[in-house]
């Protein structure tokens, strides 16, 4: 902030524009909408709520500007890099679990939403090729990810 306070904004990076042709940037978005964090004196909060582009400080009764607790702080300066992006934790990478034979349904976020297809093979739990029934009026053997849908039906492949 130029009036010398120290601020924190806590924030995730995303890219956005990667549909249609769309130039694709990166932007910072907020990990709580509306809020800045600034440490100062309780003096000066007066100063701060008059600043151009505040709403309004997060009160508590009496009208007192709401101190946040330090553990609070350092919990959240823990999730974040020295410049307040809040670091994704690193996903453990879970198996599929699907083998040859067995169906997956395609989720929203695909658009081959609601079909299902057979699982022709799995490649190292990162890719699965499948064959899509009577698409475009013949049978087509495409690639996916495992996150592109679920599994639906499993085989009787190896059972007792």
């Amino acid at each position: 902030m130029r009036q010398g306070f120290k601020t924190f904004y806590p924030h995730v990076s995303e890219w956005v524009g990667l549909q249609m042709g769309n130039r694709s940037r990166l932007v910072r978005k907020p990990y709580f909408v509306g809020y800045l964090f600034i440490q100062t004196l309780v003096e000066c909060f007066y100063q701060i709520n008059r600043s151009i582009g505040v709403t309004g400080l997060v009160c508590s009764t009496g009208n007192e500007p709401y101190q946040i607790h330090d553990t609070v702080m350092e919990a959240l300066f823990d999730l974040a890099d020295p410049l307040g992006e809040i670091l994704k934790p690193k996903q453990t990478r879970v198996g599929f679990g699907g083998v040859a034979g067995d169906s997956m349904r395609f989720g929203e976020a695909n658009p081959l939403w609601g079909l299902t297809a057979e699982i022709l093979r799995v490649v190292d739990n990162e890719k699965i090729i499948v064959r899509l029934q009577q698409m475009l009026g013949a049978e087509r053997d495409i690639t996916v990810a495992p996150s592109d849908g679920e599994l639906v039906k499993a085989s009787n492949k190896g059972a007792k």
